[in-house]
């Protein structure tokens, strides 16, 4: 991946809505706290290490009490699922045939189409989609990308169709409580399944991942 796409991909992450509002409870931790950083750190019966240990422990709270109250509170005003990618209609070797399965039922046009469903190919309003969206679908393609980091850094909630392969992560966060798992031979009933879901649950899916984002 080239120097310029690395700094493209970096600053769609820093500008994710989670990350902006992870900066925005660190920046007011540091207006608020008492002694000061400067001043902890000038106190010669501080410990230098433990001061800053004690920090950044405090900043990491504030940024992920943050989150989580963007989580609980935000409205999703965009799409209710949303998956843009390569679909490659006429190739089902390609994703296993997920995504063209996805098409096929929820694609522009399809039988099963609606206004606040998108599945289709990228377009340039695709950022603004993802941090107003609220299920975001992870399908197969051509091995591991961002879409789960992009959904849970965006407080969509990742939903995985990928039968017996692990998304990014699995192993190290608790995946289950902060995403939905669909199997691809039940893709027909995707949307209804997910419409199905009591709000408090879906909030609860987002708060989860608004305390996993800094892992």
């Amino acid at each position: 991946m080239g120097n310029q796409t690395d700094d493209v991909f970096c600053l769609q992450f820093a500008s994710s809505p989670l990350l902006l509002a992870a900066s925005s409870g660190a920046d007011a931790a540091r207006q608020t706290s008492s002694p000061s950083f400067k001043d902890a750190l000038a106190d010669d019966t501080h410990d230098v290490h433990d001061v800053e240990d004690h920090a950044a422990r405090a900043l990491l709270r504030a940024s992920v009490d943050a989150t989580v109250r963007y989580a609980r509170t935000s409205a999703r005003d965009g799409p209710f699922f949303l998956f843009r990618g390569d679909i490659r209609e006429n190739n089902p070797k390609h994703s296993r045939g997920t995504r063209q399965e996805a098409f096929r039922f929820y694609g522009p046009g399809k039988a099963k189409a609606s206004h606040d469903v998108i599945v289709d190919a990228g377009a340039e309003t695709y950022r603004q989609e993802l941090a107003t969206a609220t299920f975001c679908g992870l399908f197969q393609g051509d091995g591991w990308s961002a879409r789960f980091e992009d959904a849970i850094l965006n407080g969509c909630v990742p939903v995985v169709v990928m039968d017996d392969v692990d998304v990014a992560w699995e192993g190290y966060l608790d995946v289950q409580s902060l995403s939905i798992r669909h199997p691809r031979s039940e893709m027909h009933s995707l949307v209804e399944t997910l419409r199905s879901i009591p709000p408090e649950r879906v909030t609860a899916l987002r708060v989860a991942g608004a305390r996993s984002w800094h892992r």
